[in-house]
Order: structure tokens, then C-alpha cells, then sequence
């Protein structure tokens, strides 16, 4: 079974995300806040189950999620999703049943053994014309085999939380150093091109914004870069709408994928270094 989780902060009343989740779909929904905000979030959201989180901050907020689930699956979403889906060339907004259509593919892949599916982003979504695609870039929306992660937090570190624990100041970005790690160790993910998601912006008010600073990002870009050498390469970027406590440039990554996967380790070798 899969459980779906949106971790949110300061956006009590604007969870646009559950507007999109199916009926039958909704005890198994949880809406993930700080211990703090939960009476504001149960006040603005009475439909939905809320999940308090002793952790501060989106990379061990995951982390959390993924250690505390009662499922088997978890399906991770921002708060401020819109969803997708192909249809005759185009991309219409999901309806509930689209949505329904969605969860079942994510955990069908999940069943099938493969450790980490992902949804693709609306932006570039028409330069791929396969249904989905192996070993390649996921984020905002991800699903993860709980047991399998869990053990590989116990016998590699790795997790949401390793990127932070490296350098305190790198608190951005955790969700590629996870893919980038269960690439190397030979576990490849799968993200869906029939169904995208988008954001009305990057940046908006509450959620990750109250501590993504430029700094941040610069420090999670080369601390990244630092352990994927000549896989992970920073990058300056300017966008053209300002990111609330970043501005117009930010650091980013430009991270090659596949040749992170192709230098993955042996299963022999995975067994031998647990």
C-alpha cells in the first residue's frame, strides 16, 4: 500500500494540492507540519489527516516521513502542486480520476521492485516523447520504497538528511543527492511523462522559502559537487522571477544522470562495503 504525504509550512491556508487528491485516496493522504502549526493547518484543512513532525526543515522532514510511514510506499508532494496529462499532444489538468490513474502507476512501478518513481515536471515535458524514462532527474514529486530506504539509511547513511549533516549550511537540494546516491549503488528510478506537475511559482511565501537563501543554495551545490565529482557541476543561474530570500541568481546543478548511474557499484561490491 502506499501512503501519500505533503509536507508543509506557514501555508495553512493555501494546501492547493488537496484539491486534486481522489476520495478514495484521501485517509490514506496526510498533510506533514511542525508541531506548532498543527491546530492552524487542522482549522484550515478539517477534511484531511494531520501529521505532526518534530523535525525542522524539508530535508528531515522527508526523512521523517520515510522512517515514521505504516506503508510500504510513500508518495511525497508539495503542497502547491498542479498535475497534468497527455492527452491528444496536449497537457489538460488532471481530474480526480487522472489522479487515481497516477497513484495506481506510481505503485504498480513501486510493486515491480523499482525503489524510486517520480513524476515529470511540465517544463521540458515535450521534448520527451516516451511514457516514462529510467535514470534520470525527479523532484517535488517522488515516491520511495520505505523498507529498502530505511535499510540503506542503516548500512549507507544515506537519506534526506545526509546532505545537511555534511554541511549545516547545505539545507537545499537533498532530493538529488539521494537519487545521485541510489544511482551509485545501482538502484535506478523511473518518472512518468504521461502525467507532469507544475507550480504556480518557485519562491512563494511560507514552505521552503523561509530559509532557501542564495547562500544555501551555493553551499548545496558544491557540497553535492564536491562528492559526485565530474557528475555534479555547479552552476549560476538567473531567472526571470525572483525567488523570495534569493533574488534573480541562485546556484544550481547541472548533474549528468546516466553517467551517475553507469558508475554505479556491483551488487558484489554493494554486499561487500554494507
Amino acid at each position: 500500500m502506499m501512503h501519500i504525504f505533503i509536507p508543509s509550512y506557514d501555508r495553512a491556508d493555501m494546501v492547493t494540492t488537496t484539491n486534486q487528491i481522489p476520495i478514495s485516496w484521501r485517509k490514506k493522504t496526510f498533510i506533514v507540519v511542525r508541531k506548532k502549526q498543527v491546530k492552524d493547518y487542522k482549522k484550515a484543512n478539517p477534511n484531511w489527516t494531520i501529521l505532526s513532525c518534530p523535525e525542522k526543515g524539508i530535508a528531515r522532514t522527508r526523512q521523517w516521513i520515510l522512517e515514521k510511514s505504516s506503508a510500504r510506499y510513500a508518495l511525497m508532494i508539495d503542497d502547491d502542486m498542479q498535475f497534468g496529462i497527455r492527452k491528444e499532444g496536449k497537457l489538460p489538468n488532471c481530474t480526480k480520476s487522472d489522479m487515481g490513474q497516477l497513484f495506481r502507476l506510481l505503485q504498480r512501478w513501486l510493486q515491480a521492485g523499482i525503489v524510486h518513481v517520480g513524476v515529470s515536471q511540465r517544463f521540458g515535458n515535450n521534448r520527451v516523447e516516451e511514457s516514462s524514462v529510467n535514470v534520470t532527474r525527479m523532484n517535488n514529486v517522488y515516491a520511495y520504497n520505505c523498507a529498502v530506504m530505511k535499510d540503506l539509511k542503516r548500512s549507507h547513511n544515506i537519506g534526506f538528511h545526509w546532505l545537511e549533516e555534511q554541511n549545516p549550511e547545505a539545507t537545499v537540494m537533498e532530493d538529488f543527492a539521494v537519487t545521485l546516491h541510489l544511482f551509485k549503488l545501482g538502484y535506478a528510478n523511473r518518472v512518468t511523462y504521461d502525467f507532469c506537475w507544475s507550480q504556480k511559482q518557485s519562491g512563494m511565501e511560507g514552505g521552503c522559502s523561509s530559509y532557501r537563501t542564495y547562500d544555501a543554495q551555493k553551499a548545496s551545490a558544491f557540497e553535492i559537487a564536491k562528492h559526485f565529482p565530474g557528475i555534479a557541476i555547479p552552476v549560476e543561474k538567473e531567472a526571470k522571477v525572483e525567488w523570495k530570500g534569493i533574488g534573480f541568481k541562485r546556484w544550481d546543478l547541472r548533474i549528468m544522470w546516466k553517467k551517475a548511474f553507469e558508475q554505479r557499484v556491483t551488487k558484489s561490491i554493494r554486499r561487500f562495503i554494507k
